[in-house]
């Protein structure tokens, strides 16, 4: 091969690598650009890459980010169907829609417990609007009290996974230098894998501030439960 069409190649190559590798940088500007943002919004999907090094933190990456995307949804999710059944605002906070339940229920509604699970009760004949809610607020304090007991290390594993990912953009050539495939890897599908690694990162990068946000919401809605009604 004559010195001049290695020096060709490797000229392409690091074309390549330079319109590809700015990529990381781009991509957390824009992360650190949506620092007040913690949902699941704009977020790509985890992807593995076919590099076994890089996809062993990735299938970690995904299951955690599905685990957080899930608590995510049901914070919402909760919140809309106790407002639905008070016949309010669908983004009415949850705190002040237990106080609306607590004000319709005229006294007849307490609270129990069912292990570390707060649970409401009718004392008395209820509206079926109350009666609805608070199928949704028991419905709601199981379904958090099992999402945090699933979260329990989440926030911790987030910032290690965050820590391992970062590190990953510049190491991606060299995984693709120990292929058997060398110069053509790297020209045909270093692009793609650079753009599913950034897009990993980004996710990565969200996980601690979105871990930190749901647990907080469902910690404090949990507590809300328990201080807004009195106990039978």
């Amino acid at each position: 091969m004559s010195a001049s069409f290695r020096s060709s190649k490797w000229f392409l190559v690091v074309a390549v690598l330079l319109l590809v590798l700015g990529a990381p940088g781009d991509a957390l500007a824009k992360k650190k650009g949506k620092k007040g943002k913690k949902g699941k919004n704009d977020l790509p999907d985890v992807e593995l890459v076919g590099l076994d090094s890089l996809d062993d933190v990735f299938k970690q990456l995904r299951k955690l980010d599905k685990k957080v995307s899930s608590a995510e949804k049901e914070v919402n999710k909760s919140q809309r169907n106790l407002n639905t059944a008070l016949g309010i605002k669908n983004d009415t906070p949850v705190k002040k829609g237990l106080a609306q339940l607590q004000k319709r229920a005229e006294g007849k509604v307490s609270i129990a417990t069912n292990g570390n699970v707060p649970k409401l009760e009718a004392t008395d004949a209820v509206p079926k609007n109350v009666a609805d809610a608070i199928d949704a607020v028991n419905t709601m304090a199981t379904s958090f009290t099992t999402a945090l007991s699933d979260l329990g290390d989440a926030v911790k594993e987030s910032e290690q996974l965050g820590k391992k990912v970062s590190k990953m953009p510049a190491s991606v050539k060299d995984e693709f230098m120990k292929d058997s495939g060398g110069f053509f890897n790297l020209l045909f599908k270093l692009p793609k894998t650079v753009k599913a690694v950034n897009g990993n990162l980004k996710v990565a990068l969200s996980l601690p501030g979105r871990t930190t946000a749901v647990v907080g919401k469902m910690t404090n809605i949990v507590g809300s439960i328990t201080s807004t009604f009195s106990p039978l």
